[in-house]
């Protein structure tokens, strides 16, 4: 019996110890130290106990030594939990939500609704995303940002770039998205020839130059936002023209309320030459697989064919063309593996812009100029862009805002290169015209002081015919300006 009472009193005593209860009292108050009253109070592991804060902030609540911390949340701030740790006095200070609210985008008209509330597919793309890495060409800068865009452009400088929403729809037209510019429709089609897209040569050689599109005078700078409309539906307002799509670019603007403000920003882009066809390095230029001997008994160079159909590159001492200043010189029959790729130079682009804004009472401005300076990989080959854009909005009547636009835009290129089947396309020459043997090094001086060009491939060691323009003559002697 005694051992039993000793049991029993040890449990009741345990229990007791078990279920010892804690008053704990505190204020809650937000950021700024007001109170928040109405707050919701529990314990972590026993939602059964809980309180709420009086109108002073204040609460009080009575919990069990197994509850080792309180919650405390209310509309619009941060839910905390807070570790009792034996105290008897907690006081709680909440943190605001940071509320994140719908994406609001730019439709038809510069319609702004929540993107949530369209009955169609729209994507946007910030302006200072486009930056980031800046391009010449702001379809360019699409690649890759848009789910179901397709961007083709081009290596040449000042080219244009094509774009594609969810693929060709029609073979009737060229399938390219409706450009809208703060509401002016843009067509983005390509200023060069059907012959020139194709590849294919051309009487006139000016059509065989790539002279971009219009997107390409967008200045990346002066762009907030911009807005891809997916869909018929989403192209309904713009008719017949945005049954590919429609891209809505909105300009940057004045903002009120900040008074005057300046900004500058400078960047550059470096460009390499690559992906470059493969080329054989192991049958030099001629027709045969044997040379033939010179009247002094030295193996000799074929000149009759203008590709590499010619002997193995053993390292053969051999009377070969090196152009009009080596015109059959001896040397080593060997491979120059980069005398397509040593032409090529490394192109570099500059972009400088420079924005003033500001705003009064009734009237919102921005004044933007920007100056993209490009040499492109060609020798001899650039662009420059300059871009003036002024934005001005004024208050008239309370619901009356009158706005408008200025864009004025300069581009001055210089040896944009051929991209046709031509007589005048470089890397046309640097191939179709050239052996595998030759060292391009030796035809950088192209000319003859009275000015006549230096012949990039002959017939003949005797007299030398002209069968294809030196392509160092093509980049500093024959090119466009545009």
């Amino acid at each position: 019996m005694k051992k039993l009472a000793f049991m029993l009193a040890f449990f009741f005593l345990g229990n007791a110890v078990l279920f010892a209860q804690l008053s704990i009292s505190g204020k809650v108050t937000d950021s700024e130290g007001k109170p928040i009253p109405g707050t919701s109070i529990w314990a972590i592991n026993n939602t059964s106990i809980g309180t709420l804060s009086d109108e002073s902030g204040n609460y009080q609540i009575t919990v069990t030594n197994d509850v080792k911390a309180l919650g405390f949340s209310f509309m619009g701030f941060e839910t905390t939990e807070v570790a009792i740790n034996g105290q008897a006095t907690i006081n709680v200070t909440l943190k605001t939500i940071d509320f994140v609210f719908d994406d609001v985008v730019v439709t038809a008209l510069g319609i702004e609704r929540s993107q949530k509330a369209l009955g169609y597919a729209i994507q946007e793309v910030g302006g200072e995303e486009l930056n980031k890495a800046k391009e010449s060409n702001i379809v360019n800068s699409l690649t890759g940002k848009i789910a179901g865009v397709q961007v083709m452009g081009t290596s040449n400088i000042g080219g244009s770039s094509r774009i594609l929403i969810r693929g060709a729809n029609t073979i009737a037209s060229n399938n390219q998205p409706l450009f809208v510019i703060d509401g002016m429709p843009v067509d983005n089609s390509n200023y060069g020839s059907a012959t020139q897209a194709i590849g294919g040569g051309a009487a006139n050689l000016s059509s065989s130059r790539d002279y971009g599109n219009a997107a390409q005078d967008i200045n990346p700078d002066d762009i907030e936002s911009i807005s891809v409309l997916k869909g018929a539906n989403a192209s309904a307002l713009y008719g017949s023209r945005g049954a590919n799509g429609v891209i809505i670019i909105t300009t940057k603007k004045g903002k009120k309320g900040q008074g005057l403000g300046v900004s500058f920003s400078s960047g550059v882009n470096f460009t390499q030459a690559f992906d470059f066809h493969d080329l054989q390095n192991k049958y030099g230029g001629g027709s045969s697989l044997t040379f033939t001997n010179d009247v002094n008994g030295i193996p000799s160079q074929s000149l009759s064919t203008d590709e590499s159909w010619g002997p193995v590159m053993d390292g053969l001492l051999v009377k070969q063309w090196g152009g009009e200043n080596n015109i059959g010189i001896v040397r080593p029959w060997e491979a120059h593996p980069d005398n397509y790729k040593d032409f090529f130079e490394l192109g570099v682009t500059y972009d400088n812009n420079l924005a003033i804004s500001g705003s009064n009472d009734n009237t919102t401005y921005r004044l933007s100029y920007t100056l993209s300076d490009q040499t492109g990989v060609v020798p001899n080959s650039s662009l420059t862009r300059n871009t003036l854009n002024l934005s001005l909005d004024r208050k008239i009547t309370h619901k009356l805002t009158v706005g408008g636009n200025i864009s004025y835009i300069k581009n001055s290129g210089k040896g944009k290169p051929s991209t046709g089947g031509t007589s005048d396309n470089i890397p046309y020459n640097l191939t179709v015209w050239s052996q595998r043997q030759l060292d391009i090094e030796d035809f950088v001086d192209y000319k003859y002081p009275d000015g006549k060009q230096r012949t990039w491939r002959t017939t003949s060691f005797g007299v030398v015919t002209p069968s294809a323009n030196n392509p160092y003559w093509l980049a500093y002697e024959d090119y466009q300006n545009d």
